[in-house]
């Protein structure tokens, strides 16, 4: 005799919920995992003398942006003044 299956609406809602729970999660790890990975890299440029590169060049090109003076630091700058009232005309 043949029995049949029959859904569980109740099991099919605690794997929703645990599909959503991880696709909440994907993001967050992807980034952090991306981040170790420039991290090692960072540190041994043997592991990729390519991706080893292209940080040096990304970390200056950042450098050369916050030290310049039309940049970001005149932009923290004006965040970090007290905000000024608009004369009335």
């Amino acid at each position: 005799m043949m029995t049949k299956r029959h859904s569980n609406p109740h099991r099919e809602e605690r794997y929703k919920a645990r599909a959503k729970r991880a696709r909440f999660w994907a993001w967050p790890v992807r980034i952090a995992l991306v981040g170790c990975v420039g991290a090692a890299i960072w540190q041994e440029p043997a592991l990729s003398p390519e991706g080893h590169a292209m940080l040096k060049a990304a970390a200056t090109q950042i450098a050369e942006r916050i030290g310049d003076p039309g940049g970001a630091q005149s932009y923290l700058a004006a965040l970090s003044a007290p905000a000024q009232a608009a004369p009335d005309n």
